[in-house]
């Protein structure tokens, strides 16, 4: 589930597909499309239930990469 955080950023559900010493490649658990980031201005962690990691990441970043709308 994406979620918007107060802050301006974006959160999202993913799973780790790849992580290399320049990127991580994640596939967005609502739909289906995998993204890759350099580690610059994104936040990853794991999720209390354990089973996906939650990504946060600037709004334009996520608008950049297509997972939301720009405004």
């Amino acid at each position: 589930m994406m979620q918007a955080p107060s802050n301006g950023n974006v959160c999202l559900r993913v799973d780790v597909l790849d992580v290399t010493r320049f990127n991580i490649l994640v596939r967005n658990r609502e739909t289906g499309r995998e993204h890759s980031f350099t580690y610059d201005d994104i936040l990853i962690g794991s999720s209390d239930e354990g089973s996906f990691y939650d990504l946060v990441l600037p709004r334009w970043l996520a608008e950049l990469e297509g997972i939301i709308d720009a405004r």
